[in-house]
């Protein structure tokens, strides 16, 4: 039988990770910067109900054109340039069902429905159907790649960052440390 304290913490962490768990398992990562060959990360992973996602480049045309419709995950682990916490994050083979897009990009994977107003500079607010919350997306790039950091609105607030290596000097544009 478990302690009172020992089952109070279970008790919590575990309403803790449900809380948690529908925020994040609306959002991916796409790294499409070869659309022919686009991986895609979650820490997620659960598609709509006709297992497509949306999906949004981060640049300021594609922000004001709004999601797109669809990638679809395959199912075979694909090696990801994706890190958080310095760690490697396991990618997805991801296809685009309406045609592959002209041109390559970096960007999100959302839920249809999946409302995005834009708040700069350089950040999104995501609000999508079903969900209790928002969460604001802000990206900027550092001297060779781009960061993403997703923040939720909730309180506490959870935060997730995410960093990909674009192997190639860039403008930077996020603020120094």
């Amino acid at each position: 039988m478990l302690k009172p304290a020992l089952l109070a913490t279970a008790l919590w962490l575990g309403a803790c990770s449900a809380q948690a768990g529908p925020v994040w398992q609306a959002l991916g990562l796409i790294d499409a910067r070869d659309p022919t060959q686009a991986v895609a990360v979650a820490p997620l992973a659960r598609p709509s109900a006709a297992g497509q996602w949306h999906y949004l480049p981060l640049t300021p045309s594609a922000i004001e054109a709004g999601p797109q419709c669809c990638v679809r995950l395959g199912t075979r682990p694909r090696r990801s340039d994706w890190m958080r916490h310095e760690a490697p994050l396991q990618g997805q083979a991801a296809q685009f069902s309406a045609g592959t897009p002209a041109s390559g990009w970096v960007g999100l994977m959302l839920p249809p429905g999946t409302t995005v107003t834009p708040l700069p500079p350089s950040s999104l607010r995501l609000q999508w159907p079903g969900a209790a919350g928002a969460v604001q997306v802000h990206y900027c790039t550092s001297q060779e790649g781009l960061h993403v950091t997703l923040t939720t609105d909730k309180r506490p607030p959870q935060r997730r960052a995410y960093y990909l290596s674009l192997g190639m000097d860039v403008e930077p544009s996020c603020p120094p440390p």
